[in-house]
């Protein structure tokens, strides 16, 4: 079965920020808010389709379908009220109090994993990606899978 890299970032925003986002019942807001911190991150999953792959990540970072948005082309958010997930939509939802954003959606290479040197841009053998993070870390072994 193929594997699937879900790119997405962590944003520290206002509690403010965040209202005005997902509003009192999340159904519509605006995507205007100022990011205090911001923090990258990558999941792999194996699925049989990038929808799927999709479909499984947000089931499982997303507690309730009812705090998922996404955000249109005028940056204004929309309460995702369908279960069908769309490749083509940037999707915002709210985990541990932090915002999420959706990045990208790409099937890996089997073996390969996302460069640790280019930020995710490119793939490599994953012994290499071991061998810098132990040249750049404390001396623990990590695996950039």
């Amino acid at each position: 079965m193929p594997s699937y890299r879900i790119y997405y970032a962590e944003r520290s925003i206002s509690a403010g920020d965040r209202d005005r986002v997902f509003g009192k019942y999340p159904k519509e807001g605006y995507y205007d808010v100022e990011v205090l911190e911001e923090t990258h991150w990558e999941d792999s999953i194996e699925a049989r389709d990038p929808y799927e792959a999709l479909d499984s990540f947000l089931r499982e970072h997303v507690d309730s379908r009812g705090m998922l948005m996404w955000i249109d082309d005028r940056q204004r958010s929309h309460a995702a009220e369908d279960r069908e997930a769309d490749l083509d939509k940037t999707y915002i939802w709210i985990e541990e109090d932090k915002l999420m954003e959706l990045q990208g959606v790409e099937e890996g290479t089997p073996g390969m994993v996302s460069c640790p040197l280019c930020d995710g841009a490119g793939e490599i053998d994953e012994a290499t990606a071991d061998e810098f993070a132990v040249a750049v870390g404390d001396g623990e072994e990590e695996t950039f899978a």
